[in-house]
């Protein structure tokens, strides 16, 4: 959730090279990591106050006279199944600064050895697996009042439930479904070897489409463009609507399209395409998420001025740290001089949300539909001593005002609600809405 790409220095050293006269064990502000680098490669560490324990390894890293990039970041227990991460470093200052593919770096400060509990290991069993569960999300988790959580009662209720030599991992499992569960955070989900959960909670309205979301997109796109539609990527089509409107249906945010040039590709085509429209939809009122670098990226096309969307921070220990200003900066050529209408529901989610915030800040947008669903913060990883993987939120995404909109969503500036049964009829007050404001 991501403008931020960090360079590799020239003059890299051998793969598992230490990089000289710098500190080999740093800590990081919020998040809970310590990154060790050895003879090896490098291992991270999750750290709380109850335990410490291996959250990724590598042994492919490459140093440079200020910086290196780990290859082959793999995650531990599940997380061997799962993609290994690539991630960019820079040193300068004494301070660490690792791209793990999100908007913002996360900053390391070097300390002078690894904390006790990094050579202790605790158990793998039920209770040391809640126990491990329950510290890191009683530090590092930012929403249990918004969300109506009492943690503290948590522990006192469903610890006692895990006491025993032969409690198993069903029984954890079904403890960890109903925590998780009534907590309902959608970037919240436990990671097993056989399955994976996901605990939000998502409107009726699109729990209706089942699989059928995929029709219900060519429906959106199909009402209003008559004629053929160009897909970019796996989740993003444009097209030509017959009275004048460029049309650019959103179901996601890939940020592949950044790293390979497809959007700034995409965006030269639709300038040709959209070229004397009246106005530019961008529907994104059914997007399930993704990086937000794609969104940032289009945004830097609406614009030919600099534009400040905000500031990111991150929870831990009780406070909030500051993690970097947002700002938009124009592409090179402002691809769309004209006025948007971008369309939300309580289905756009995740950096769906966060380009929604982005583009709140714009004189030239106007946000059409429902608040956005209110799930903001990047997921962050959790290892379990068992080897199951949790994620949670931990940060947060304020507006130049200064507001945080989890678990509220992003407001519009025109309502309009959801009507599944006449949008698949072919009307579209979302529309209709924004030809009246446009008149």
């Amino acid at each position: 959730m991501k403008p931020i790409i960090f360079s590799i220095l020239a003059a890299a050293l051998p793969a598992g090279a230490l990089l000289a006269d710098t500190p080999d064990i740093w800590r990081s502000v919020g998040y809970g990591m310590i990154l060790q680098q050895t003879a090896d490669g490098v291992t991270i560490y999750q750290h709380s106050a109850f335990a410490c324990l291996p959250l990724a390894v590598s042994d492919n890293v490459d140093w440079g006279q200020a910086g290196g990039r780990i290859e082959d970041l793999t995650l531990a227990g599940v997380g061997r199944f799962t993609d290994k991460m690539t991630v960019d470093l820079t040193i300068a200052d004494a301070v660490l600064r690792a791209d793990f593919d999100k908007v913002s770096p996360i900053e390391f400060r070097p300390i002078p050895a690894l904390p006790a509990a990094c050579s202790d290991p605790v158990g793998k069993g039920a209770a040391a697996t809640f126990d491990v569960f329950w510290h890191f999300f009683n530090e590092n988790y930012a929403y249990f009042e918004r969300r109506g959580m009492d943690w503290d009662a948590v522990y006192a209720t469903y610890r006692p439930q895990l006491d025993g030599a032969f409690v198993g991992r069903s029984k954890l499992k079904s403890v960890l479904d109903e925590v998780l569960g009534t907590l309902g955070d959608g970037h919240v989900n436990l990671y097993r070897i056989w399955g994976d959960e996901d605990y939000g909670v998502y409107p009726a309205w699109a729990e209706t489409l089942g699989d059928g979301s995929g029709a219900f997109l060519r429906q959106l796109i199909g009402n209003h463009v008559s004629g053929d539609y160009v897909k970019v990527g796996e989740a993003m089509a444009y097209g030509r609507t017959d009275d004048n409107v460029g049309y650019i249906l959103l179901a996601g945010m890939e940020g592949a399209l950044v790293d390979n040039g497809g959007l700034q590709a995409a965006i030269g085509d639709m300038q040709v395409a959209f070229d004397g429209v009246d106005a530019l939809v961008i529907d994104a009122r059914y997007n399930t998420g993704g990086n937000d670098e794609l969104g940032y990226a289009l945004a830097s096309y609406l614009t030919t001025q600099p534009v400040d969307i905000g500031t990111k921070d991150v929870f831990a220990n009780g406070a909030w740290h500051d993690v970097m200003d947002l700002r938009i900066e124009p592409a090179a050529d402002m691809a769309f001089d004209l006025p948007v209408y971008l369309f939300t529901s309580d289905m756009t989610i995740s950096a769906g949300e966060t380009f929604a915030l982005a583009l709140s800040h714009f004189d030239n947008v106007t946000i059409v539909g429902m608040p956005t669903h209110g799930t903001l913060s990047d997921m962050f990883y959790v290892a379990l001593p068992n080897g199951w993987i949790v994620t949670l939120s931990n940060e947060r995404y304020l507006d130049t005002a200064g507001h945080d909109f989890e678990t509220l969503g992003v407001p519009v500036d025109i309502a309009v609600p959801i009507n599944i049964a006449d949008l698949m009829a072919g009307r579209d007050a979302y529309y209709d809405a924004m030809r009246a404001h446009l008149r």
